[in-house]
C-alpha cells in the first residue's frame, strides 16, 4: 500500500522545496530540506490525509522509505479552546527581557488583496481564523505570581478597520496608520490589529495584519497566510468556509512543556548544559563602550548581505552531501570563523533560536503560536582547516541536549529554584536565527515585501543583544540581516563582519564542492560509540581494502 502514497508525497515535496520534480530516492536534507520545511511538508501531507511527524521525515528522509510508515488517520481536535494557558519558556524570556514597553513588540505583514475580495469577505475570513487558531485570541494579565495568559472564547472580535484612501499620498497615509496601530495592541483585550486600506485608482487594496510576537512566530505566519488565502477562495467560489483539521492546541502544548520541566529526564540534562556552557568566552568588542546603555530600539539599524542564487543552491543541495551536514552546521561554522577573526578568541558564545516544534510525540504542524526555543551555544574552534572545522562544529552542535528544548524548561519552568539559578549566569551578546526558506506568496493574498508596516517595536525598548543575525532564503538567495545599535557600532564594523561571514561561507561551499572531499562524523553512527579518530581509521581501513 505504501506505493499509493509515493506520488502525492513527491508532489508535496516538490511544492514545498520549490522543485520541478522529486524522485522517491531523493534525500530530503540533500535537496534543500530543513527542519522548518519539514513542518510544512507534514502540514500539507496532513491536508491530503497522510499522517507522519517531522521526526519520521528525518529518520526516513527518502519518499521510498517514508511511505512505508504513512498513516491515514489521526486524532482530530475540533473544540474551541478557552481558559488559562501556562507561560512557555520563550514567553517567560519575553517578560524578563522586553522592557519598558512590552506590549509594543510585534510582527506585521502587508498584503495586496484583489478588489474582488470584498471587505466583508476579508473580515469574515479573519474572524474565522481567530476562532480556528486559539492563540490569536490570547490575552495577558498581571498577577501576584507574574503574568498569566488566557484564551478568550467565541465572543472575541478581532479589531478591524476599513480605511478609504484617495490617490494622493496613499503610502504616507498607510505608514501613519500602521504606526498608530502598532502602538495600540493591548495585553488585556487583543494582541491583534487588522486594517484594510481601500486604494482609489489602484488595482488592489492593502491588508495590514499586526500581531504581537507573544502569539505568533515565523512558521505561524505561513499557516495564517495559507488559511487566509483558502478562506478567501472559498467565499469567492460561494463555498462555506472550512479549514483543515486542527493540530495540538497551543494550550495543550504549553501544559506538556510544564509537565516535561518537572520530569527526571529533563532534570538529568542539567549537568549536560552546565558542561556544555562551561567554556569561557570573551565579551564582544564595542566601538563606543561608554554608550552601552543606548542599546535601544530607537538606535536600531540593519545591514544586509547575501549569496547569489548559484551559491545558495550549492549551499542547499551540494554542501550537505560532503559531511552529512544541515544548513545550521555550515552557517555557524562561518560565524565561528568570523568571530575568531574579529575577536581573536577561539571560542564564542551566542544564543541560537530554533522553531521549537521538534518534539516527536505531538503534531503542531498547523498550530499557530510562539513556539520558538532560544538557548545558549558555546562553540570551540578546534581546527582551522575547513573540513575538520566543519566536522567539529557539526559534532559540537549534536551534543546540545534535546536540540536545545530542555534549556528553557530548566531555566524558566523548573520547580527547583537552584536549577533555575545555575542557568541564569549565561548571557550571550549575539543572537543567531535561521528562518528557513520564504515560500512564494499565496495566489490571492500576496505579501508586499517592501511595504512600510510601521515601527514593530517601541523605540524605548531595550535591545536584548548587541548583534542579532537573522538568515533566510528568499527568491533563491541566502540573505543575512545584521541588526545592531548605531550608538554602539559604526556601520563599517558591521559591514566588515557581514562580509567576513559571507567570505567564510563561500569558502566552505567551495571546499565542499572539491573532488574527493567529504567524510562522516560520530553522530552519523551514534550507536557505534566511535570517536572521530576511531571513525576515520575505520573508514580508511575499509577504503584501503576496496
Amino acid at each position: 500500500m505504501d506505493i499509493l502514497w509515493q506520488h502525492p508525497l513527491a508532489d508535496i515535496w516538490a511544492e514545498v522545496l520549490n522543485l520541478d520534480r522529486v524522485s522517491i530516492e531523493d534525500h530530503f536534507l540533500q535537496i534543500g530540506g530543513d527542519s522548518i520545511l519539514s513542518i510544512q511538508v507534514v502540514g500539507k501531507a496532513r491536508q491530503a490525509g497522510l499522517f507522519f511527524t517531522p521526526a519520521d521525515l528525518f529518520e526516513r528522509p527518502q519518499i521510498a522509505t517514508l511511505a512505508e510508515i504513512i498513516q491515514v488517520s489521526a486524532q482530530q481536535q475540533k473544540t474551541l479552546i478557552m481558559g488559562e494557558v501556562p507561560l512557555t519558556p520563550i514567553q517567560h524570556w519575553f517578560f524578563e527581557q522586553i522592557k519598558p514597553v512590552p506590549q509594543h513588540w510585534n510582527q506585521a505583514i502587508q498584503l495586496a488583496i484583489p478588489k474582488t475580495v470584498t471587505p466583508t469577505m476579508l473580515h469574515k475570513a479573519i474572524q474565522y481564523l481567530c476562532q480556528h487558531h486559539d492563540a490569536l485570541r490570547m490575552r495577558f494579565v498581571p498577577s501576584a505570581q507574574g503574568w498569566q495568559q488566557f484564551n478568550q472564547g467565541k465572543d472575541y472580535q478581532v479589531p478591524w478597520q476599513v480605511i478609504d484612501l484617495p490617490p494622493s499620498q496613499q503610502e504616507v497615509a498607510i505608514e501613519q496608520k500602521a504606526n498608530q496601530l502598532q502602538s495600540q495592541l493591548d495585553f488585556a483585550t487583543s494582541l491583534l490589529q487588522t486594517a484594510l486600506f481601500q486604494l482609489e485608482e489602484q488595482a488592489e487594496n492593502r491588508l495590514l495584519i499586526i500581531a504581537h510576537h507573544l502569539i505568533i512566530d515565523h512558521v505561524s505566519w505561513q499557516i495564517l497566510l495559507e488559511d487566509l488565502n483558502q478562506l478567501c477562495q472559498q467565499q469567492m467560489s460561494h463555498q462555506s468556509m472550512q479549514l483543515p483539521e486542527k493540530t495540538l492546541a497551543f494550550q495543550d502544548w504549553a501544559r506538556q512543556l510544564a509537565d516535561d520541566a518537572q520530569s527526571t529526564e529533563t532534570a538529568q540534562q542539567l549537568s549536560q548544559w552546565l558542561d556544555f556552557l562551561q567554556q569561557p568566552s570573551a565579551n564582544l568588542p564595542i566601538d563606543f563602550p561608554d554608550r552601552r546603555a543606548e542599546n535601544i530600539e530607537a538606535n536600531h539599524c540593519i545591514y544586509s548581505a547575501s549569496l547569489n542564487q548559484t551559491q545558495t543552491q550549492a549551499l542547499l543541495q551540494e554542501v550537505p552531501k560532503a559531511y552529512q551536514t544541515q544548513i545550521n552546521d555550515v552557517l555557524l561554522t562561518a560565524l565561528l570563523q568570523t568571530l575568531h577573526t574579529w575577536t581573536g578568541d577561539s571560542s564564542c558564545l551566542f544564543d541560537l533560536e530554533s522553531h521549537g516544534r521538534q518534539r516527536d510525540d505531538v503534531d503542531v504542524s498547523r498550530t499557530i503560536g510562539w513556539f520558538t526555543s532560544c538557548f545558549p551555544v558555546a562553540l570551540q574552534m578546534h581546527d582551522t582547516e575547513s573540513g575538520a572545522l566543519l566536522k567539529s562544529v557539526k559534532e559540537q552542535l549534536r551534543q546540545i541536549p534535546q536540540k536545545g528544548l530542555s534549556y528553557g524548561l530548566l531555566r524558566y519552568l523548573s520547580a527547583e529554584p537552584k536549577i533555575k539559578q545555575k542557568l541564569t549566569h549565561t548571557t550571550a551578546d549575539i543572537l543567531f536565527n535561521y528562518l528557513g526558506q520564504r515560500q512564494p506568496s499565496a495566489t490571492i493574498c500576496k505579501i508586499i515585501t517592501e511595504a512600510n508596516n510601521g515601527l514593530s517595536r517601541s523605540p524605548r525598548n531595550q535591545r536584548s543583544y548587541l548583534l542579532e543575525i537573522n538568515a533566510f532564503i528568499s527568491e533563491g538567495e541566502l540573505q543575512t540581516n545584521w541588526s545592531y545599535s548605531q550608538a554602539l557600532y559604526r556601520q563599517t564594523t558591521i559591514e566588515y563582519l557581514a562580509q567576513s561571514f559571507m567570505t567564510a561561507l563561500q569558502a566552505l561551499i567551495e571546499h565542499c564542492q572539491l573532488p574527493g572531499v567529504g567524510g562522516f562524523t560520530p553522530s552519523d553512527f551514534a550507536e557505534s560509540g566511535l570517536n572521530q579518530s576511531q571513525l576515520d581509521q575505520f573508514i580508511d581501513k575499509i577504503t584501503a581494502n576496496g
